[in-house]
């Protein structure tokens, strides 16, 4: 039985290449220098930049708990100007 973690490895490596194939740089696990403030509060699993638009990616389950998350990174996000 593959565990949640190794799933969530497997699905940050795929979105690493597919972004990286559409000309995207991609930091897995961005330290807090390279991300916007209102980002910095908690780690994020990766981001895109180098393209339009940058790219915050946020590996997630079904799970309540990490829908709360999403949402609520959405609603940062949408401050954002970038």
């Amino acid at each position: 039985m593959t565990s949640t973690r190794e799933t969530e490895a497997e699905l940050l490596a795929a979105t690493f290449r597919r972004l990286s194939e559409q000309g995207y740089d991609v930091i897995v696990q961005p330290g807090a220098s390279v991300l916007p403030e209102a980002l910095q509060h908690r780690r994020r699993d990766a981001i895109a930049i180098g393209r339009y638009p940058k790219l915050v990616v946020e590996i997630a389950s079904e799970r309540p708990e990490d829908a709360r998350r999403v949402a609520e990174l959405q609603q940062v996000l949408k401050a954002e100007p970038d």
